[in-house]
């Protein structure tokens, strides 16, 4: 599990397994949102499982699946009102992290300066293409 900083209130990573949650509790964080899919490869971790292995550790879950390449207003909407109702810090997870983050990047393109996004998706290690491209197709 490779956790990245975005700022004070959220984090983003890659694919979890139920048996990082007990780990992601001890690091405080109070919530997880899952932006991927079930069943997006045969071999992947479905949301119940990690949702299962919340609930026996204390921490919420939330499920905010999004689709790779399709990332739509409502899908901002709802990660925004998600991220702005659920305790902090949150670690929000997709299969590499790109939705997550580009979810993140899209709910703030308002709030922070084209630069500073960019500028930022690229310090947590990921690539701008993704966010680029979702800003275009979202706007």
């Amino acid at each position: 599990m490779n956790i990245k900083p975005v700022n004070d209130v959220i984090s983003v990573s890659a694919q979890i397994t139920a048996a990082d949650v007990a780990t992601i509790k001890k690091q405080g964080f109070k919530s997880i949102i899952c932006n991927r899919p079930d069943n997006e490869q045969a071999d992947q971790i479905n949301f119940a499982e990690i949702e299962q292995a919340a609930i026996d550790a204390e921490i919420n879950c939330y499920f905010l699946p999004v689709i790779t390449g399709n990332i739509t207003k409502q899908d901002v909407e709802k990660f925004a009102d998600l991220v702005n109702q659920i305790s902090t810090p949150i670690l929000a997870y997709c299969r590499t992290g790109n939705r997550s983050i580009t979810l993140w990047a899209l709910v703030n393109k308002g709030k922070l300066e084209h630069t500073q996004l960019i500028k930022i998706i690229e310090a947590a290690g990921y690539d701008v293409k993704h966010f680029l491209d979702a800003l275009h197709a979202t706007s």
